[in-house]
């Protein structure tokens, strides 16, 4: 199995793994329930997928995997959502990138 088709079949329990690591490292999540944790990862698996399932040129990843790709609202969206409602919710940005490292294991670790 590839990562892409790993992913998108296993979206709940990555999620599930996100909600164990921030629950038990991020101090703020002791106060959100379970769907306030998971709120946009589910989103952002989605498009985590549909960015990997995209055909592109070998410029064309080569700009994106070195940071220089322009990205629109549609491809940001949800990562945005959660940044700010986690912003909004008291997190600095070390718990917020720690969410993100977070779901990177997640992924790895299954």
């Amino acid at each position: 199995m590839n990562l892409v088709d790993f992913i998108a079949d296993n979206k709940s329990a990555i999620a599930e793994e996100w909600i164990k690591f921030a629950q038990k490292n991020i101090l703020l999540t002791k106060q959100m329930n379970r769907e306030d944790i998971k709120d946009h990862v589910i989103q952002i698996l989605d498009r985590i997928i549909y960015d990997m399932r995209s055909s592109q040129s070998d410029v064309e990843q080569k700009i994106k995997s070195q940071g220089n790709k322009v990205l629109n609202m549609a491809e940001t969206q949800a990562a945005n959502d959660h940044g700010e409602q986690r912003l909004d919710a008291g997190f600095d940005f070390m718990q917020l990138s720690a969410e993100f490292r977070a779901l990177r294991a997640s992924v790895l670790r299954l």
